[in-house]
């Protein structure tokens, strides 16, 4: 019978939780979830809410390859949420026989963006060694300005390829000057569509150094209603420019001002499309005065990948908020193939005429919605660019469909 040991060392948090309550039980299941009390139960001997526990777990019915076990624990009627750890099982019917001692690194080789094939890349000169930490030059100046990858990978003395390690890196436009150590001399804000540099609204500056931090009032009254960026830049002694730092924010229209609080008296969640105020599926409240609340949210017809969810409350006086927003995952399988945020790039954010999309993924078609949940545009993928030039400058999602699911980004159109 073969095992698998794994020791909990947690602190579990259950919705619920009153004080003097114990954990007295759990459960644990492989891969998927078979409900709440019918998983493997095991007993909790440490009941304050904090235990380490060590469970000998069967493995001998799951399939080889990669699993996921979960475990969670109750607490009188209430359940926790589960804790989960990858695991992979090895076919028992492979013998190592051959001989897997470690090789010498022989070749290797780095190329930037796209993989041009196992041996095409650009040799990265190696002496045959087992552990290898190399320093090494490349050539930047045919990039185009803004993020790129870099790749690098190893072939051993018996001709096998390793995976490839991979870095992110950002090319500057001229104007992008690095910044020098003098002190700042003058800074500038700007709303949503950069106007040059010096162009910009003054900063009074309450003092001068290296690093600078006060506060300071902008004037807002000529923008509409709606979603803005905020841009903030410095310039130094030497006359040169910093990068921006920036911020999203948000004016109303008056609809959603409120002379006074008011108690929360509905809800509603939708995912990754906008619907009308009061279409969304219900939340059930219970009473209570701080306007906080749990509750349970139903994924269970979602598919795997990139999600959206929207949360918004209604008051006593029938104004509904602004909505929260909320990306999350669902990766009931988490197999190799699993899609992670990380592996695209979408430059520039903001963009003004054209979005770039750097991913090793092939992306099937794409669509923009804008924050009233409206399909704007929507298009297969060509050359992973797509072109904006047309939108109104504001606010919006672009959803990237692949293979092994979807990724949704926020953009900024200037």
């Amino acid at each position: 019978m073969r095992c698998l040991t794994y020791t909990i060392i947690l602190t579990l948090l259950l919705s619920n939780l009153a004080i003097a309550q114990q954990v007295t039980k759990g459960e644990y299941f492989f891969n998927n979830d078979p409900g709440y009390g019918n998983g493997i139960s095991f007993d909790v001997t440490e009941t304050n809410g904090e235990f380490t526990k060590v469970i000998d777990a069967t493995v001998d019915n799951l399939p080889d390859g990669f699993n996921m076990f979960y475990v969670r624990v109750q607490q009188d009627d209430a359940w926790s949420t589960f804790d989960r750890r990858l695991f992979y099982k090895i076919d028992p019917e492979i013998i190592f026989t051959e001989d897997v001692s470690l090789k010498d690194m022989v070749f290797a080789e780095y190329f930037l963006d796209t993989d041009p094939g196992y041996g095409n890349g650009t040799e990265i000169p190696i002496t045959a060694t087992q552990d290898l930490a190399n320093t090494f030059t490349i050539d930047v100046s045919n990039l185009d300005a803004g993020f790129h990858i870099i790749y690098v990978r190893v072939k051993s003395s018996d001709n096998q390829w390793s995976t490839f390690d991979r870095r992110l890196f950002y090319i500057n436009t001229p104007e992008q000057i690095s910044f020098s150590d003098s002190p700042i001399a003058k800074a500038e804000y700007f709303f949503n569509q950069d106007p040059g540099y010096g162009n910009g609204e003054p900063i009074a500056l309450d003092a001068s150094g290296k690093e600078i931090s006060q506060a300071f009032t902008v004037d807002i009254s000529d923008l509409e209603s709606g979603f803005h960026t905020i841009y903030f830049r410095v310039q130094n002694e030497n006359k040169e420019w910093s990068t921006f730092e920036r911020a999203l924010f948000y004016i109303s229209d008056g609809a959603f001002v409120m002379s006074e609080a008011s108690p929360i008296v509905a809800a509603e969640y939708f995912f990754n499309e906008f619907v009308a105020v009061g279409n969304g599926t219900e939340i059930t409240l219970s009473t209570n005065d701080d306007g906080n609340f749990e509750t349970s949210i139903n994924t269970g017809d979602l598919t795997e990948g990139e999600h959206l969810l929207f949360i918004r409350t209604k008051n006593e006086a029938n104004i509904w908020s602004l909505y929260d927003v909320v990306p999350f995952t669902i990766d009931n399988t988490l197999g190799v193939d699993k899609i992670l945020a990380e592996d695209f790039l979408i430059y520039p954010n903001s963009v003004r005429n054209i979005i770039n999309i750097k991913t090793a993924h092939t992306v099937l078609s794409y669509k923009i919605f804008d924050l009233q949940g409206k399909k704007v545009q929507e298009n297969i993928l060509k050359d992973n660019t797509i072109q904006v030039r047309n939108l109104v400058k504001g606010v919006y999602f672009l959803t990237l469909k692949t293979a092994k699911g979807t990724v949704v980004k926020k953009i900024m159109k200037e």
